[in-house]
C-alpha cells in the first residue's frame, strides 16, 4: 500500500499536524480523515497525561506560596500563583488540549459528511 505523501510521522510537532489538517480538511480523502483523526485521538492521551503533570506542578507551586503567603487571603495567593511559570504551563496544555479536540470533533463530522455523500454516490 502507498503511503500518502501528506500523511505526517508520529514524531511531528502536532502543531504542524494540527495546521495541515486545518488547511486540507475539505480536500481530505475519508481514509485520511479516520488516520488523523486516529493520530490526533492519541495525541490526546499522552496530552491528557501531560495535563495531570502540570496540574500537579501547579498545585504545588499554590501549595508553597500558600505557606509563603499564610497570612494573606486565598485570593492573594490566587493571584500570586497566577503568575508563576507552573500556572503558564497548566493553562498552555489546556489550551492545546482544547484545539486538539475541537479538530478531531471537526474531523469526526466530517468523516460523517463523506460517508453519507459516498452512500448517496452509489
Amino acid at each position: 500500500m502507498m503511503q500518502d505523501k501528506d500523511r505526517h510521522k508520529k514524531g511531528d510537532d502536532i502543531d504542524n499536524i494540527l495546521a495541515f489538517v486545518q488547511s486540507k480538511m475539505r480536500v481530505l480523502s475519508p481514509e485520511q480523515v479516520s488516520r488523523y483523526a486516529a493520530d490526533l485521538a492519541i495525541h490526546m492521551a499522552t496530552m491528557s497525561e501531560e495535563m495531570a503533570n502540570a496540574g500537579n506542578e501547579y498545585y504545588l507551586k499554590w501549595e508553597a506560596l500558600r505557606l509563603v503567603y499564610a497570612d494573606k487571603t486565598d485570593g492573594f495567593v490566587e493571584k500570586k500563583s497566577k503568575a508563576t511559570k507552573q500556572y503558564y504551563d497548566k493553562k498552555r496544555i489546556e489550551a492545546r488540549f482544547e484545539a486538539v479536540k475541537q479538530v478531531v470533533q471537526a474531523l469526526k463530522k466530517r468523516a460523517t459528511i463523506l460517508s453519507e455523500e459516498s452512500r448517496g454516490n452509489h
